[in-house]
């Protein structure tokens, strides 16, 4: 069972790009994508495990476990933009990569007040189709890992 213990809400510096295939991050192709994407929400909490009752002590305590860290991206479904994000996702999901996301609170540079959170998804769905020539907005939940925090 996973406690959030906190949500982040990024709107500054949306960047993403691919991973490779020995699980490194392709940084310097890093896009801009704050055009395309409207949510960039990151949620981190901590799992419990429960230690079972015993002859010598009956209760069952909740003990702090492995974090659970998940990102909601909320972005354009644009199928036809072959460099746009649904693109990039399309991409992972084909190849079986990840995605890394790097974004501040607000637009600027990093600092103690606006800090970078960066770190790695594992996009698991998309969904693709419409109405011609209609863009439509999709928001997905998708596990992440290994995300960081810095002010410099």
């Amino acid at each position: 069972m996973a406690a959030t213990a906190f949500d982040v809400q990024l709107e500054g510096n949306i960047k993403f790009c691919s991973v490779t295939s020995a699980g490194v991050p392709a940084t310097g192709s890093m896009i801009d994508f704050s055009d395309e994407v409207n949510q960039l929400t990151i949620s981190v909490g901590r799992d419990t495990v429960d230690r079972k009752p015993t002859f010598k002590d009956a209760r069952t305590v909740k003990r702090m476990a492995g974090f659970v860290e998940s990102v909601t991206v909320g972005f354009l479904g644009d199928e036809g933009n072959a460099s746009g994000f649904w693109s990039l996702v399309w991409d992972a999901l084909q190849g079986a990569t990840e995605i890394y996301f790097r974004g501040n609170f607000k637009p600027g540079a990093t600092s103690a007040t606006n800090p970078e959170f960066a770190g790695f998804i594992t996009a698991s769905d998309l969904d693709g189709g419409g109405v011609v020539a209609d863009g439509k907005w999709i928001s997905k939940t998708w596990s992440a890992r290994n995300i960081t925090r810095k002010t410099s």
